[in-house]
């Protein structure tokens, strides 16, 4: 009876352990979303994103010494291969207490460039993609080299659906720089 303990605690040991280290469902689907996102044209990286709504024992440790909290996120890129020196430029993040530019998000690294902060046309554009956008956005970014879409990726339906929402939502960001630094002229189509 005893060898028959012993010979299923070590399988168990054993097996358990290899289980443990096997990547689970979600983990599978995200990593295929990020390698499927190549064939959509996106670079795709991690990133760590400041916590601007940390809670205070999060932003200081029990010994008194202040923290950086952060939250790893993964960048959805879609690059700019048109690369035009004068493209708006900014970082914005998720902040429930911020009303600038608009309600529940704040700029990250400073103020934008190239594009100003009383254009609310822009700024409006830039809220209903946001609202438009794959959920779980925590940051949007814009400059020369493409525009950005960083987050944690929560995939309801297909990974393929969740990709080419993104790509559009993406362009559509990508055109309205493209207008904002070469207005269409009236009479163009």
């Amino acid at each position: 009876m005893e060898i028959f303990l012993l010979t299923a605690f070590v399988l168990l040991v054993g097996f358990g352990g290899i289980f443990y280290i096997l990547p689970s469902k979600r983990q599978r689907q995200l990593s295929k979303c990020r390698l499927d996102a190549r064939a959509f044209n996106f670079l795709v990286n991690s990133v760590s994103l400041p916590k601007v709504d940390s809670r205070p024992e999060e932003r200081v440790s029990a010994g008194g010494k202040q923290r950086k909290p952060t939250l790893l996120c993964c960048s959805y890129t879609l690059p700019s291969y048109d690369i035009d020196p004068i493209t708006p430029t900014w970082q914005l993040v998720r902040s429930a207490n911020s009303v600038v530019p608009f309600k529940g998000w704040e700029f990250s690294g400073g103020l934008p460039v190239h594009v100003q902060l009383s254009n609310n046309a822009y700024w409006d554009q830039i809220r209903d993609f946001i609202q438009n956008a794959p959920p779980k956005c925590l940051a949007v970014v814009s400059d020369p080299t493409g525009v950005s879409w960083i987050g944690q990726e929560q995939i309801s339906d297909s990974i393929e659906n969740f990709l080419s929402r993104l790509k559009d939502n993406l362009q559509e960001f990508q055109s309205l720089n493209q207008n904002v630094i070469r207005p269409v002229e009236d009479g163009d189509d």
